[in-house]
């Protein structure tokens, strides 16, 4: 496969791979008689394991670790579970994070709809002012 091709089916873009390779999360291919690079299965399947991993919060680094203990003959699965379990925390943390945020617009929001004509926007003068 050409790394269009596989840039394609993983559902990635081709500097994405050239980024992967780059730091070391893809080895770069074989190339043909004519100098291309030239992508096998195995390539593509490990692209879909990072895109899966990453889109489940885990950081490339994570990544990198996840891939390591894949590749160990007899993988620990304790491993791979402390590290999901750290990022389920990372998770709930930013639901959190986001939910305070929604409060926060709301109330926003609601200061704007009670009090239409003011010298200033309540909005404004929070981003201004951080209160």
């Amino acid at each position: 496969m050409t790394r269009g091709v596989i840039a394609q089916r993983a559902g990635i873009g081709p500097e994405t791979i050239r980024y992967y390779e780059r730091i070391g999360l893809l080895e770069e291919p074989h190339r043909n008689t004519a100098g291309h690079r030239v992508y096998v299965i195995d390539d593509l399947n490990r692209l879909l394991f990072i895109k899966r991993a990453q889109e489940l919060g885990f950081s490339l680094e994570d990544v990198r670790e996840l891939l390591e203990l894949r590749l160990q003959e007899v993988p620990e699965c304790s491993h791979v579970e402390r590290r999901a379990a750290r990022r389920l925390v990372d998770v709930h943390q930013r639901i959190r994070d986001l939910q305070a945020m929604e409060q926060d617009l709301r109330k926003l929001i609601a200061t704007c709809r009670e009090n239409p004509v003011k010298d200033s926007c309540p909005i404004f003068e929070v981003l201004e002012q951080g209160n």
